[in-house]
């Protein structure tokens, strides 16, 4: 797997339940917290639970009780959908809040510990090559950001590409596919402790305003001890 991010880990960690036998590939020197919040709605967390990460989920993540969108010009409620017991039961699991970084944690960890997965950093996908019995050799590149390393070939059945927005592995399998483009759109994040905030500003909710070439949302992570906020 080319990618050590939440896709990559979430790849291995169920092709190794399934008995299969994984190498990730994280070009990254180290393990660090990128991005903020993520929503994880109830086919993602009922996926998560089925995993054996449930008491893990329950432990990083917070359930709010409800989205609020509202009009950001004028403040008036456009909709409202309620996060109780009800929806649990509807659609199987509740609806969490959680910040990427512990996620991401999460899935490596359970690759980790249970199931002797052990992501190998510094580790560039360059390029791959078909074989004539259906595998696939992949190269990886020389040097590192944290010193000099050999190039490597590994051989595989399945490569699987999870290397982002400038995918190695994409561009090779898709060479006609334009390279990503600069949307002109920008998200600002923030990250506060609830605790630092007026009473009045604390929240358990997932409110969103909505207007014109913008939008705004904001919900609890870490349990609740922490306030996501992005605008976009």
């Amino acid at each position: 797997i080319a990618g050590g991010g939440i896709g990559g880990l979430a790849a291995a960690l169920a092709l190794a339940r399934n008995g299969a036998h994984v190498t990730v590939l994280e070009q990254a020197d180290a393990w660090g917290e990128v991005g903020a919040g993520i929503q994880l709605g109830p086919n993602v967390v009922r996926v998560l639970k089925s995993w054996g990460l449930g008491e893990g989920l329950q432990r990083i993540a917070s359930f709010p009780q409800m989205l609020r969108v509202r009009d950001a010009a004028d403040g008036r409620n456009l909709g409202t959908l309620h996060f109780d017991a009800r929806f649990a039961l509807r659609y199987g699991a509740p609806y969490a809040t959680v910040h990427r970084a512990d996620l991401h944690q999460l899935l490596l960890e359970s690759v980790q510990q249970q199931y002797a997965v052990q992501p190998r950093l510094q580790r560039q996908v360059q390029g791959w090559k078909r074989l004539s019995d259906g595998g696939r050799t992949v190269d990886l590149a020389a040097g590192s950001l944290a010193g000099p390393k050999q190039a490597e070939t590994l051989q595989a059945h399945v490569l699987i590409g999870a290397d982002g927005l400038w995918s190695q592995v994409r561009r090779q399998m898709l060479p006609g596919e334009a390279a990503p483009r600069y949307s002109g759109i920008l998200a600002y994040r923030a990250l506060v402790r609830q605790d630092s905030l007026p009473p009045a500003l604390r929240s358990r909710q997932v409110p969103a305003w909505l207007g014109e070439r913008m939008h705004m949302v904001q919900y609890p992570v870490r349990g609740g001890s922490h306030l996501n906020v992005v605008a976009l």
